[in-house]
């Protein structure tokens, strides 16, 4: 089943919620996109900022999220809101 990923509210939700929904686990996550497993469970739990140029780019390939630029948009939007309060 789907996790619905209109209702997030932040971007380390929507990030958790996207890789689980293509069955994707932190450590794959993390080799297709340069961070280690540590950085990736850091930006679902909202301990680090995320890099946006890297999210916008690295991230939405690796999420397979190319093709989805309504979902790709909130993901980066998100993102910067993220980095913008933190």
């Amino acid at each position: 089943m789907t996790r619905n990923n209109n209702e997030t509210e932040t971007f380390g939700d929507m990030l958790r919620i996207l890789r689980l929904n293509i069955n994707m686990t932190q450590e794959t996550l993390g080799r297709l996109t340069g961070y280690c497993t540590t950085a990736i469970a850091r930006l679902e739990s909202g301990a680090r900022r995320p890099d946006v140029t890297v999210i916008s780019t690295q991230f939405v390939k690796a999420l397979q999220l190319e093709g989805q630029p309504e979902v790709a948009g909130k993901f980066i939007a998100l993102a910067r809101i993220s980095r913008a309060h933190s």
